[in-house]
């Protein structure tokens, strides 16, 4: 297993929002055309994607909610996050 960090730092509130949701938005873009791409060619979406759609737009609302919060106007926030990976060979 590999592990790569993928976003390390503290931000300010509009940053983190900038980083934060440009990577759900992107991620909620891959599974709108992994949708779409699997409607136009069989008529079905994919059950995951569908799943992770709704997993990933309740994550994105939370955090609009976290970073906007009057409470938190002056804080910065401190953002982990790494990706593991691991190859499966497949005989």
């Amino acid at each position: 297993m590999e592990t790569f960090q993928l976003i390390q730092g503290t931000y300010n509130g509009a940053e983190a929002a900038e980083v934060l949701l440009s990577v759900i938005d992107d991620k909620i873009k891959y599974h709108n055309k992994k949708n779409f791409s699997l409607k136009e060619r069989f008529g079905v979406e994919s059950e995951e994607s569908t799943k992770r759609l709704k997993e990933l737009k309740a994550d994105r609302k939370k955090i609009e909610e976290m970073i906007e919060n009057p409470d938190n106007k002056s804080a910065e926030f401190t953002i982990s996050s790494s990706i593991n990976i691991t190859v499966n060979v497949l005989a």
